[in-house]
Parts: structure tokens; C-alpha cells; sequence
């Protein structure tokens, strides 16, 4: 029962921070880059991925592991090829640094 009080400290579905790196994860990575992102069952991964996949981003399950108390998922994103396309004639102007990014997912 040790993951029921966590998972309320993390807003709906455990999802505070998740939700905000998905809302940002165009700005911080590169046409190439990868988001490796571990979650719990609680989270809903599916829910994730799809939204992601909303987004233009391609996705898997790269690892899962359970335990008696909770089940992690390690998800790989990365851009599906054929959004890359439009990313590139949108251009790289209206990209706002990584570093003011993590500073506002703290706050």
C-alpha cells in the first residue's frame, strides 16, 4: 500500500509531471532525439503513448518490470518520420531553450 499515498502527491492518475514534460517534449528534443520516460501501471502508459502519438511521436514499451506492489514501464518516444517533415518547414525559431524548459516544470 506504499504506492497509494504517492500516487495522490502526483495529482491525477500520478501524472503531474509526466503531463507537463509531454506538453514541452517538442522544445527539448532535437529532430533525432529520444524521451526516455518510467512509469507506473497507475499512470496509464497506453494513455501516454497515444497522446504522444497525437503529437508526432512514435512510441514502446522498451522494459517493464512488476514487483507486488507496482509495475514500471520504461517508454521510448522518438519523432515519427513522416511529422519530422512538418517540424522542419515549421523551423527551429520558435524553439525556447532546455534550460528555461526545466525551469518552468519545476515551478
Amino acid at each position: 500500500m506504499m504506492g497509494l499515498p504517492r500516487l495522490g502527491l502526483g495529482g491525477e492518475n500520478g501524472r503531474c509531471v509526466i503531463d507537463k514534460i509531454l506538453h514541452v517534449a517538442d522544445k527539448l528534443l532535437s529532430g533525432r532525439g529520444w524521451l526516455y520516460m518510467v512509469t507506473l501501471t497507475a499512470n496509464n502508459p497506453s494513455e501516454i503513448c497515444l497522446q504522444m502519438r497525437d503529437n508526432g511521436y512514435a512510441s514502446r514499451i522498451v522494459v517493464q518490470r512488476s514487483t507486488e506492489e507496482e509495475s514500471l514501464h520504461v517508454i521510448k518516444f522518438w519523432r515519427d518520420s513522416d511529422d519530422r517533415l512538418q517540424a522542419n518547414e515549421v523551423g527551429a525559431a520558435n524553439k525556447t531553450g532546455p534550460a528555461r524548459i526545466f525551469e518552468s516544470l519545476l515551478s
